[in-house]
């Protein structure tokens, strides 16, 4: 399938951000910015209790064992607002859509946190569901975030984020395929970081699978 790729670089940034809103409760915690564009803030608070467990062994179809995965993970829901920006479908917990608002950034983060292991690789992926959506996707903490910008996208594209939780590299892939970037990952033992996505335009859709189901991409290929 043809697909319309811009790499923008990725950002780390300290600053308020604007969450992407949800349907149920309680979420994580971001006070972000995202590098380009308006913005505005919204605050949620991440919910260690609710950390999905990691997966022990990949789902069939890929033959290694992985620790580094969060199968039963989800997008962290927020609490009410008067103003929308998202809607998550109710028992669709892993669908997320742009829906009012602005055209600035609005970032979600998950449930879970990435599990504090030297072993395995953590990934998720999310799949484009609105033609011509602008997705960035990549790790957050309630103080940064390294994202990395995609689109505009076709539907059914599936982008992914990887991260070596042995060698500490973080990776990207588009529709089965590795790009030709990986980055060094140096954060503090501290630092919970979570899996999340942002979108910009009105009619952006996706679909994220952490492991739940075989993903788009090989993962035993980082194992080697």
């Amino acid at each position: 399938m043809p697909t319309f790729l811009f790499l923008a670089a990725i950002y780390l940034l300290v600053a308020a951000s604007t969450l992407l809103v949800t349907d149920a409760s309680p979420p994580p915690n971001t006070n972000t910015k995202l590098g380009k564009g308006p913005s505005s803030s919204g605050k949620a608070e991440p919910n260690t209790d609710a950390s999905p467990q990691t997966n022990t062994k990949l789902i069939p179809g890929n033959a290694e064992t992985n620790a580094g995965l969060t199968p039963d993970n989800q997008w962290a829901p927020c609490p009410p607002s008067p103003a929308r920006f998202i809607t998550r479908p109710l028992h669709e917990p892993l669908i997320v859509q742009f829906i009012e608002g602005q055209l600035v950034n609005r970032t979600v983060l998950a449930v879970g946190p990435i599990p504090k292991i030297n072993s395995g690789i953590f990934f998720f992926e999310v799949e484009i569901l609105a033609k011509g959506s602008i997705v960035s996707i990549g790790l957050c903490t309630d103080k940064k975030q390294f994202l990395l910008k995609f689109g505009p996208a076709s539907i059914g594209d599936v982008i992914g984020c990887g991260l070596n939780l042995a060698k500490k590299t973080k990776f990207y892939t588009l529709n089965k395929r590795r790009l030709e970037f990986t980055d060094s990952f140096v954060h503090s033992a501290a630092d919970n970081w979570y899996p999340c996505v942002s979108l910009k335009n009105i009619t952006d859709k996706i679909e994220a699978n952490f492991g739940s189901k075989e993903f788009k991409f090989n993962l035993a290929n980082e194992r080697k």
